[in-house]
């Protein structure tokens, strides 16, 4: 970090650059005033700062990396003494603080022992306070995992949610699942590595519940099969980063459940292409663009940007998305995907989003 932030002040990281923090900012006296993504501590309390929202529109004003604010170091003080008494025996853990949820990984480096703490949102929000998401998206969204009716069968499918890293990818899928269980009940099991955001427990009144399991050593494969036993509605699986989780939400896609996963990609389109690939590399190429045509219920791109302060602030998403409809409903799109013609895809993706931009509810044909 030599040249970015150095130390003045025993044990502190101190910026080098005049202005990085704002006089506005220096008022805070607790860390849970502040936005910011990330915390980062060493065992000697050195600590600074990651993603830290300035009190103004100017972008050429944001350092990926900040100080611990003079106002509130007091409070960092606190935060640091709590983490390294978890972290005694413990490389991933959770720690809850002054209303704040902390993802806590330790990290061993040549010099030192590190604490990377990652901002969860907590608690989750409901799926209309994320920005950026039209109602048609959201309806649609719906309509994939309900119930169904006299005349209509309970829907189902893979929900591909795709985006750069940090870019809100985990926050949808599980807002989006709790409000499935918000508002649909049923059960829901989650296998993730490693957990990102608490959904563990009843909703619904108890109409609704998630059981909430944590991967032992990447096996993703039997724990689907122990996840199947439990027959859940809705199964939320973590990020596609192979052969296994790319396989196993395909296949889940297809047998009647609503999957939901994340994937690293830089567009919808290829978000599908990744997770063919992941799975063409140990099975046919054909049967893997089958599969994902026949269970694939939407992918959706998401990004994240800045609003203006005088928008009202904070992130929100800038969405791309394609929905597919049941039975032999956006037959054209499913038979692009199964052709391995992904790029013949842009023109519905385009047709749902006039229709969006419309208002209007989105046509599967």
């Amino acid at each position: 970090m030599t040249g970015v932030l150095t130390s003045s002040r025993p044990g502190l990281i101190m910026p080098d650059r005049p202005g990085l923090l704002t006089p506005e900012q220096f008022g805070k006296s607790t860390l849970k005033e502040y936005e910011f993504t990330d915390i980062f501590f060493n065992e000697n309390a050195q600590a600074f700062m990651r993603g830290l929202e300035q009190d103004d529109d100017d972008d050429d004003n944001i350092s990926p990396l900040s100080p611990i604010p003079e106002a509130c170091i007091g409070d960092a003080v606190r935060l640091h003494r709590q983490i390294m008494e978890q972290g005694a025996s413990k490389d991933e853990f959770f720690s809850d603080y002054d209303g704040m949820r902390f993802r806590v990984s330790k990290i061993t480096t040549v010099g030192s022992v590190w604490f990377t703490l990652r901002r969860a949102l907590w608690p989750i929000p409901r799926i209309k306070q994320l920005k950026g998401l039209h109602p048609r998206v959201l309806e649609a969204l719906g309509r994939i995992a309900s119930p169904g009716g006299t005349n209509a069968s309970p829907g189902k499918g893979l929900i591909l949610v795709c985006g750069e890293t940090g870019s809100g990818k985990t926050t949808l899928a599980c807002t989006l699942l709790q409000e499935y269980l918000l508002h649909y009940g049923d059960i829901a099991v989650t296998v993730e590595d490693p957990i990102e955001l608490s959904l563990d427990g009843p909703y619904r009144n108890g109409r609704g519940y998630c059981f909430q399991t944590q991967v032992r050593e990447g096996d993703f494969r039997n724990a689907l099969k122990m996840t199947m036993r439990r027959s859940p509605r809705y199964i939320l699986l973590g990020e596609v980063r192979g052969y296994d989780e790319a396989s196993e939400a395909l296949r889940a896609g297809i047998n009647g459940h609503v999957v939901l996963t994340t994937i690293h990609a830089g567009s919808a389109i290829e978000g599908l292409n990744a997770m063919v690939k992941f799975v063409a590399g140990r099975e046919p190429v054909e049967l893997a663009r089958s599969i994902l045509a026949d269970g694939i219920a939407a992918v959706i791109h998401i990004s994240l940007h800045r609003v203006p302060k005088r928008d009202g602030g904070g992130k929100a998403f800038k969405v791309e998305s394609l929905f597919f409809g049941p039975g032999d409903k956006s037959a054209a799109s499913r038979s692009a995907i199964r052709r391995g013609a992904t790029e013949q895809l842009v023109q519905p993706i385009e047709r749902q989003a006039n229709l969006i931009r419309l208002n209007r509810p989105i046509d599967f044909t």
